[in-house]
């Protein structure tokens, strides 16, 4: 078995931590094969005063449903996280406190993304829509912002925090080989791993510096 894909001209997501004082949250980076599902993680930070967050998560519905109750990971005692499909591609997420204490600056919830059954190979970004946070007062607080994410489903390679991420549908238990090219003729093994979920991938820590880039995997016994 053998598959291969490439890109050209790259360039980044734009994916970065605010580290001013505006709070922010971070949608997630990951990967899935079509009829699987992934659970992801939505990360808050520079809270401070932040007691309360509503944002709209926006998808790919061709490719992606998002209807799971969202769970709460971190957060002092109290923290409500509820969430809702919208309409297809839309899912609203509310996390807030209501003794008004403040969010904790980590891993406030997970949202379980399911690729549909016939989900083109690709990637799916997360945008947010209609952002809103709320201080320990129970007023808004203008400058707060959702930091896009992005799912790759199935044959797919994409920028993430620390590199590029190939990945490939594959054969759950069986090993694989991927390797890289810059000219289709020398090729580099960057890792040997199992399949899960019917998917293997890896990370390539050199993918932004390279003009272009060409991968392909192979089962190893």
């Amino acid at each position: 078995m053998r598959s291969s894909i490439s890109f050209f001209g790259i360039a980044c997501l734009g994916f970065s931590i605010q580290m001013s004082a505006a709070p922010s949250a971070n949608l997630p980076f990951d990967g899935v094969a079509p009829g699987h599902s992934v659970t992801n993680a939505v990360i808050i930070r520079a809270t401070n005063n932040v007691a309360g967050l509503q944002c709209d998560v926006l998808f790919d519905s061709s490719r992606l449903i998002c209807t799971n109750h969202p769970e709460l990971v971190s957060g002092p005692a109290g923290v409500v996280v509820d969430g809702a499909p919208m309409e297809p591609g839309r899912y609203r997420l509310l996390a807030y406190s209501p003794t008004g204490v403040a969010l904790t600056n980590d891993v406030l919830c997970d949202l379980v993304f399911n690729a549909t059954a016939n989900a083109a190979n690709g990637q799916a970004p997360l945008r947010s829509s209609t952002v809103i946070f709320g201080d320990t007062g129970a007023t808004a607080i203008a400058t707060g912002i959702v930091n896009p994410g992005l799912i790759l489903v199935g044959d797919a390679f994409g920028f993430v925090p620390g590199g590029g991420r190939a990945q490939f549908r594959a054969v759950a238990g069986s090993n694989y080989v991927i390797q890289a090219s810059a000219d289709l003729n020398k090729w580099t093994s960057l890792a040997t791993n199992a399949a899960t979920e019917e998917l293997v991938w890896t990370m390539d820590t050199n993918a932004p510096a390279l003009a272009y880039r060409f991968y392909r995997t192979m089962v190893v016994p």
